[in-house]
């Protein structure tokens, strides 16, 4: 079964954005990093034991696609809800 970040990172690659993804060694962290043209990093997805939802498979999002300027991130989110901010 595909995950919700395993299917991020593949929306976002078939699409043309730059993008890095990180795996921990243990599996406890997965991330994907998003830039622009010039290299400035945009915003990340990640998925671990301690980020909001990662427990349930969900991601934690941080920067420009984050609809919550107060705190700075945003949880408890599909890849789906993700990709359509975008």
């Amino acid at each position: 079964m595909i995950t919700e970040i395993e299917k991020l990172a593949s929306y976002l690659s078939s699409n043309g954005y730059i993008t890095r993804t990180y795996y921990s060694i243990d599996g406890s962290l997965r991330q994907v990093d998003v830039y622009d043209d010039s290299g400035n990093k945009l915003w990340d997805a990640a998925c671990s034991a301690i980020t909001c939802g990662g427990r349930l498979g969900l991601l934690e999002v941080i920067g420009t696609v984050c609809r919550d300027d107060e705190e700075g991130f945003e949880g408890y989110l599909t890849a789906d809800d993700i990709i359509s901010r975008l």
